[in-house]
């Protein structure tokens, strides 16, 4: 019998510590349909990046995660895509060029320079990672193991695109309140963009997180070593 790999292995564990309850994980190349139903949701919206009808969005490189009660209704999501970038531009060129598309009308968005350090050393197929999102029944009433749902989105990086690194942002409050230990990310930076304009749903105080695929997998590694449990107790 062939071993299982052990980012199958943490993302089988990942799917039965959130799939409690009756919830089911589902992962969803439907951009349009989920786009839809998220904007009449507590959500109300995607960001730029992950919306189908601002950004160029495949199967081959894009997938959202969804988990849904069981009436159906979305009780988390978020958005995984895999992108290439070269040495040449890095993800600081890449994010420069992008939000300039996105978010400013060709205004010069932000200080290049202030970028946290990784930025001018990611390249390749970079995973990023976004719009992670927990509904208030999920937040408080059956809270979803939001570890587990990182974990699931690090597993279809590594599986399924072999990416280089991934990234995502977060906000000061939830940084500060302990997500990056709880997304285990091993490189994190605070007010990672410094805006030149006012953004909607953008801010100067958001931090930064980055995995190399080095430290990716070994944290998979270690999640399924360990059966989904980082603590001891």
């Amino acid at each position: 019998m062939l071993q299982e790999s052990f980012a199958s292995k943490a993302r089988r564990i990942a799917l039965d510590r959130i799939e409690t309850c009756g919830r089911r994980v589902v992962v969803s190349t439907d951009f349009e349909g989920v786009a839809a139903e998220l904007r009449d949701s507590e959500k109300s919206s995607v960001s730029a990046e992950f919306n189908p009808s601002q950004s160029r969005l495949s199967p081959d490189d894009c997938a959202y995660l969804l988990v849904r009660d069981e009436g159906g209704e979305i009780e988390g999501f978020c958005a995984v895509k895999a992108v290439q970038i070269g040495r040449e531009e890095r993800l600081a060129g890449y994010l420069w060029r992008q939000y300039w598309d996105l978010y400013t009308n060709g205004q010069d968005q932000f200080d290049p320079e202030d970028l946290p350090p990784p930025a001018f050393d990611v390249c390749g197929k970079v995973s990023y990672i976004g719009d992670f999102y927990l509904m208030n029944s999920a937040r408080w009433k059956r809270k979803i193991d939001d570890t587990a749902f990182a974990m699931l989105a690090y597993a279809i990086s590594t599986s399924e695109w072999q990416a280089d690194w991934t990234f995502c942002l977060t906000k000061h409050r939830s940084a500060t309140r302990g997500i990056a230990a709880r997304y285990t990310c091993t490189q994190t930076y605070p007010c990672a963009i410094s805006w030149r304009h006012d953004v909607d749903k953008r801010r100067d105080d958001d931090w930064m997180m980055f995995l190399s695929a080095r430290d990716r997998d070994w944290v998979l590694r270690k999640y399924a070593a360990r059966n989904g449990e980082f603590s001891s107790h």
